[in-house]
């Protein structure tokens, strides 16, 4: 499994707004920071990793 992998799984999480953490992720911050919520975060591994990581173990698990 590779770290690019739980990256772009991360940002998709990231970017579907669904998981709102409050942790700067899917939150105003994003907004006020970014100029554009959910576009070119730098924390979005840090956020939602284990839940991407979770994913892709999952997905690998099954194309076994």
């Amino acid at each position: 499994m590779s770290d690019q992998k739980v990256a772009v799984v991360a940002k998709a999480i990231c970017k579907s707004g669904r998981f709102e953490t409050g942790e700067g992720t899917c939150a105003v911050l994003c907004m006020d920071q970014l100029g554009d919520a959910r576009k070119n975060c730098t924390h979005c591994v840090r956020v939602h990793g284990k839940l991407a990581l979770t994913i892709v173990t999952a997905l690998e698990e099954q194309q076994q």
